[in-house]
């Protein structure tokens, strides 16, 4: 009993068959070629593959007209389309697309599932806000991952990141990039005034040796030497985490900032701006109070005046957005 609709579309199609002419053995379509793979069951996970290119060959397995591997040498395009289900039990399941110039997908004999689908060259990932492209990728269906390898950049609505190595986990809606991480937000305020940092509209930068995103949650981890900064303002830690929903960012071992913007009160009620250098194991920011705490062995700098202390906390001037 078969599991799946399998349907090959094209100008032109030759096939082969297997010794004893029941069973297709290969078929080449060329001019609008699209193999269709359609679930018999719509099940919470189910999906409708569509693999398209000008130009591309089917092997099938020796039996069933089971689908073994699909091979496209140039434009291919690779589209997950979630199938609806009465309970829409994961409502969280968008279209996914993969394409690249030469593409090479395995599905599994029982079911005709995707086991693997690798893009070599130009190679770019969509799942709706989330997008990315690199020299190669390759999705794996056991891990729900798609691997992208040569010069990958990640971007969505939020930020956009570069690394040696980025990680695209379909089922949890995380993202992992490892090796010279450079984040780009596009403004603070994209950041939902996670970083405590002056200028609503000028960019937030971020690097580190590797980072987690969480896409859905707009949060994200840096971890091994990370580092936030606009303009001369930073704050440093060896793991620094951004909030976009929570507000906050925190930065953890051998934490860091610096502060030029900070005003401070003078004689005669005027003020001043006198730049504040901090150190502690953590620095915390709280944006829904501009409040910066700094926890354990703490030394804070402003000007001559130096403050040693297990903890202490600063508010941002109200005009520091």
């Amino acid at each position: 009993e078969k599991n799946a609709e399998r349907v090959i579309e094209a100008d032109e199609a030759n096939v082969i068959y297997h010794p004893g002419g029941k069973y297709l053995a290969q078929a080449e379509a060329s001019g609008n070629a699209v193999l269709t793979v359609t679930p018999l069951v719509a099940t919470p996970k189910a999906e409708v593959k569509k693999l398209r290119a000008p130009k591309f060959v089917a092997d099938f397995y020796e039996s069933g007209n089971d689908i073994k591997t699909f091979l496209a040498e140039t434009n291919a395009i690779a589209e997950f389309t979630p199938m609806p289900t009465e309970t829409q039990q994961d409502k969280k399941r968008v279209k996914r697309v993969l394409t690249g110039h030469k593409m090479t997908a395995t599905f599994e004999a029982t079911g005709q599932e995707v086991v693997e689908v690798i893009v070599d060259g130009s190679a770019k990932f969509d799942e709706g806000e989330r997008h990315a492209t690199a020299a190669k990728a390759n999705y794996l269906a056991a891990t729900s991952m798609t691997l992208l390898r040569g010069k990958p950049q990640l971007w969505d609505n939020v930020a956009r990141t570069d690394a040696q190595e980025i990680d695209a986990n379909i089922e949890s809606g995380e993202s992992l990039a490892r090796g010279r991480v450079r984040t780009t937000y596009y403004s603070k305020e994209t950041t939902n005034g996670a970083a405590p940092f002056k200028k609503n509209n000028a960019p937030v930068f971020v690097s580190s040796d590797r980072a987690t995103f969480r896409h859905r949650e707009s949060a994200a981890k840096y971890e091994g030497n990370a580092r936030a900064w606009q303009d001369d303002n930073f704050v440093r830690g060896d793991v620094l985490e951004l909030d976009n929903g929570e507000r906050t960012m925190i930065a953890t071992g051998n934490a860091q900032s610096a502060i030029y913007n900070f005003e401070r009160e003078v004689e005669s009620g005027k003020k001043e701006i006198v730049p504040v250098f901090g150190a502690a194991e953590q620095i915390h920011y709280f944006d829904n109070n501009r409040l910066v705490r700094y926890t354990n062995k703490v030394k804070i700098r402003q000007g001559t005046d130096q403050i040693d202390s297990v903890k202490a906390e600063a508010t941002l001037d109200e005009n520091y957005k």
